[in-house]
C-alpha cells in the first residue's frame, strides 16, 4: 500500500466532513438551500464515498470478489457525481437555454452505466505486487462515453456562466478547475483502455486537486452560487402616499411581455401594500406572479416600503432588502420625518442618491 495514498484518502475524507459540516451550518449564504445540500452530496460522494471505494479495491487485497465489487462501487459512485453534477447545474438562472435534453443525456447515461456494471460482470482483477482493473469493451466503451460526455458537458456550461457572469476572478477559478477537471478525465479514460498502473495514481491525485478546489470555492464563496441563480430586475421604495420615491432598473430585466404582466400585478397589489401601513399586524411581504416575485420591506415609523423583484425570494435578499430600507431611513431621515405632514408637497428629486445606497447592498447583482 502506498503511504501517499493512504495519506492522500485521509485528506479527502477530512477534508470532505469538515466542507460537509461548514456548507450546511452556513447554508443559508446560498440563497437555495437545495444548491448547498446538493453541493453536500456530490462532497460526500465524491471525497467518502467515491475515495473509499477507490481507496480499498486498489491499495488492500481482499479477495478477487470483493475487489471487483469495490471497483465497482468506485465506478458506480463516480457516475452518480456525474448525474448530480449535471442535476446542480440545472439550477442556474438562465439553464433553460441550453436545452434539458442534457439532464436526459446523463440520466440514460447513469442508467446504462448502471446496468452494465450490476449485470454484464465486467472488472477483472489483475494482482502482480499491485492491484488493477481491467473490463470488458462493452463496459469501457460505456464509461468512457460518460467520462468524455461531461467533460463536453462542463465546458458547455463553463461558456454558459462566463456570459452570465461579471465576476473575472470567479470566471477565472472555472477556468482553471475546468482545466484540471479534463485532464483527470483523460487519464481516468487512459486507465480504462491500457490499466496502466500509472494513468490510475496520477488520476487520483488530480481528483483530490480538484476535489479541494471545490471545497474550498464552495466554502469561501457562497454568495456566487446566488449570483448564479438569482435574478433581480427592480428596486422600488413608495411612499406610504403613493408616490414612488425612487425606481432602480438592473441590466439584466425581465421581458416586455412578462414585465407588463408583473406591473400590472404591482399596480394591482400597491393599494393593499399601501393599506398594510394601517393594519401593522398582518402586513404583505410577498406578491408572486408567474414570472417573478415582488418582495416588500416596511418602515411604518417613516412611511415607506421597499419593493424588489426578483426571480426568486430567498434568504440573502431579505437580508440586502432589510439594510437597504435601514440605510435609505438613516440618509433621508429628515426628508421623511417631513412628509409625514400630509400637505407638504413631495419632492422626488431629493432621493435621487439612492442609486448608492442600492448599489451598494445589491452590487452582487449588478
Amino acid at each position: 500500500m502506498s503511504i501517499f495514498i493512504f495519506l492522500g484518502y485521509i485528506y479527502s475524507l477530512i477534508l470532505s466532513i469538515i466542507s460537509s459540516l461548514m456548507i450546511y451550518k452556513n447554508r443559508e449564504k446560498y440563497g437555495i438551500t437545495t444548491i448547498a445540500y446538493l453541493n453536500i452530496i456530490i462532497i460526500i460522494f465524491n471525497g467518502i464515498v467515491f475515495s473509499s471505494f477507490f481507496f480499498f479495491s486498489t491499495e488492500i487485497l481482499f479477495s478477487n470478489s470483493i475487489n471487483k465489487n469495490l471497483w465497482k462501487g468506485a465506478l458506480m459512485s463516480e457516475i452518480s457525481s456525474f448525474w448530480l453534477y449535471a442535476l446542480g447545474f440545472s439550477f442556474l438562472k438562465e439553464y433553460r437555454k441550453i436545452p434539458t435534453v442534457f439532464f436526459l443525456y446523463f440520466t440514460i447515461l447513469f442508467s446504462i452505466n448502471l446496468g452494465v456494471l450490476i449485470s454484464l460482470h465486467p472488472i477483472i482483477i489483475e494482482y502482480v505486487y499491485i492491484i488493477n482493473f481491467s473490463s470488458d469493451i462493452i463496459c469501457n466503451f460505456f464509461l468512457i462515453v460518460n467520462n468524455l460526455s461531461f467533460g463536453v458537458f462542463y465546458i458547455i456550461y463553463f461558456i454558459k456562466i462566463s456570459k452570465i457572469s461579471n465576476f473575472k476572478n470567479l470566471n477565472r477559478v472555472i477556468f482553471i478547475y475546468t482545466f484540471i477537471l479534463l485532464v483527470d478525465i483523460i487519464l481516468f479514460c487512459l486507465y480504462l483502455i491500457w490499466s496502466e498502473t500509472i494513468f490510475r495514481i496520477l488520476f487520483i491525485f488530480v481528483y483530490w486537486l480538484i476535489m479541494t478546489i471545490k471545497c474550498v470555492f464552495s466554502i469561501l464563496k457562497p454568495r456566487i452560487y446566488i449570483a448564479l441563480t438569482n435574478n433581480v430586475y427592480f428596486i422600488h421604495i413608495y411612499h406610504k402616499t403613493g408616490v414612488l420615491l425612487y425606481s432602480y432598473q438592473f441590466e439584466k430585466s425581465l421581458d416586455p411581455e412578462t414585465s407588463s404582466a408583473v406591473w400590472g400585478n404591482i399596480l394591482i397589489g400597491l393599494n393593499h401594500i399601501l393599506s398594510e401601513f394601517i393594519d401593522k399586524e398582518d402586513q404583505i411581504d410577498v406578491l408572486q406572479t408567474t414570472n417573478a416575485e415582488i418582495i416588500v420591506n416596511y418602515n411604518n415609523e417613516y412611511g415607506f416600503a421597499t419593493l424588489v423583484i426578483t426571480n426568486q425570494k430567498n434568504s440573502l435578499i431579505e437580508n440586502s432588502m432589510q439594510q437597504l430600507t435601514d440605510d435609505f431611513e438613516s440618509k433621508y431621515r429628515e426628508e421623511l420625518t417631513n412628509l409625514q405632514d400630509i400637505n407638504k408637497i413631495i419632492n422626488v428629486s431629493d432621493f435621487k442618491d439612492a442609486k448608492k445606497i442600492i448599489e451598494k447592498n445589491f452590487k452582487l447583482y449588478l
